[in-house]
């Protein structure tokens, strides 16, 4: 949980510093782009089928057992599935990239220019998941600090790269050259930690088996679910904000989006930890141990959450200034003040998604997903449909009440599990 905490601030202050940056020396429309290629690949992520958090579970569930056979045939079956659905959904990219410019009604320049980046960039977002899906082994076998380290150290590479390229007008090019490089490291580094953590290597393909197939993706199924209402939110809204306000309002809704994602995942990091240990304790039926860890968790989050976005409510207006500068004229602070309390009301439903992803409930999570995309989605589409203008706190709005309403169900749904399992102690 430390570790967690720890690369969360790293991560934070890498976004902190890696913005003003990008902003000065590519502008809002250029960096516009890059955001319209990353919202094309949000798309193509849904290949991972959840099939990571998956893993993870399974392999906790396994390697607390003892049975090795089992996490190795797990790691195989999970990977392997993954390269092949992920590049099927890359050659697609690469076949109607121009047909996807399209839908963000770019400039002629500006269309051909996305075109052109989105097969190699559709390839290096599969590398990424890949290497991300074997990494979670290091959770599932309790080792979530190196997890972290590692997703860290390919974060700290790409945007130490970008950051020298941009500077030194490379473009937009840079973002692509810097993922690229990280990527290769990442994959160096993680073969060698999870052989040193195993001692045997982490991937062999011909250990694939479609009865461990069936029995993952009767978890990831439904949080495969959950990412494809994830979807809607995020990339939905940016298409719908670059098609009807401008590709220029994307940095700022990334900037409020993002940021408050950062300032959760200071806390949330932390929070992953639980979820391999609730899987453990399951396996071994010590349900008693598991609402004690849920009531402990739940209390401190809500104490130390509470006091942490109490404080950037109340700072945000002058941090913005501070950070942005000039940049800062026309920034919607009160966008941001609204998306802070939608980010803490969703950071209190962590400790009940991990819980009962641990316990292997998967059912409620999409249920809470889908209450958190539709209602965004819909309110966005309600305001284009009746004719209105839309603008960029109505998006803002939009999310952060879908985050309020999936916070309190979630909630709802763990307290049920958590009062079935004292009934079962």
């Amino acid at each position: 949980m430390a570790a967690g905490a720890m690369c969360s601030c790293v991560s934070a202050l890498l976004m902190a510093v890696s913005y003003p940056v990008y902003l000065r020396f590519l502008g809002y429309e250029q960096y516009g782009l890059w955001i319209v290629i990353g919202t094309v690949l949000s798309f193509a992520q849904l290949s991972s089928l959840g099939l990571g958090q998956a893993l993870s579970k399974q392999v906790a569930s396994d390697h607390s057992l003892g049975d090795h056979d089992a996490v190795d045939t797990c790691i195989a079956t999970v990977v392997t599935t993954l390269l092949v659905i992920g590049g099927a959904v890359c050659f697609v990219i690469a076949l109607l990239r121009v047909t996807i410019t399209s839908f963000f009604h770019l400039s002629l320049p500006n269309a051909a220019l996305v075109s052109s980046l989105l097969p190699a960039v559709a390839l290096l977002s599969l590398y990424a998941m890949s290497l991300d899906t074997l990494n979670s082994t290091l959770a599932g076998v309790g080792r979530i600090d190196l997890y972290l380290s590692l997703q860290l150290l390919s974060q700290v590479l790409s945007v130490g790269i970008t950051l020298l390229l941009v500077a030194t007008r490379h473009g937009i090019l840079s973002f692509v050259a810097g993922n690229a490089v990280a990527y290769a490291t990442l994959h160096i580094v993680s073969n060698l930690t999870l052989r040193h953590i195993l001692g045997r290597g982490a991937f062999c393909p011909r250990r694939f088996s479609w009865q461990m197939l069936k029995k993952i993706l009767s978890v990831s199924l439904y949080l495969s679910g959950s990412s494809i209402l994830n979807m809607l939110v995020g990339p939905l809204n940016k298409l719908l904000l670059a098609r009807y306000v401008g590709v220029s309002a994307l940095p700022t809704y990334d900037i409020i989006i993002n940021g408050s994602g950062k300032m959760r995942s200071l806390l949330d990091s932390a929070m992953r930890a639980i979820m391999p240990e609730i899987s453990r304790l399951a396996s071994l039926s010590e349900h008693a141990n598991i609402s004690r860890l849920n009531r402990r968790i739940s209390r401190n989050l809500l104490v130390a959450g509470g006091t942490v976005f109490t404080l950037l409510l109340l700072t945000c207006g002058f941090g913005v200034k501070l950070w942005l500068g000039k940049l800062a004229a026309h920034f919607p602070v009160d966008g941001l003040r609204i998306v802070l309390v939608g980010t803490f009301f969703g950071l209190l439903g962590v400790p009940a998604f991990y819980t009962l992803l641990g316990l292997g409930r998967s059912a409620p999570l999409f249920l809470a997903n889908l209450l958190q995309s539709a209602i965004p989605v819909l309110s966005v589409l309600a305001i284009v449909t009746l004719g209105h203008a839309l603008s960029l706190i109505n998006a803002l709005q939009a999310t952060a009440l879908g985050m309020i309403v999936a916070n309190f169900y979630l909630i709802w749904q763990n307290s049920r599990a958590m009062k079935s399992l004292s009934g079962t102690a």
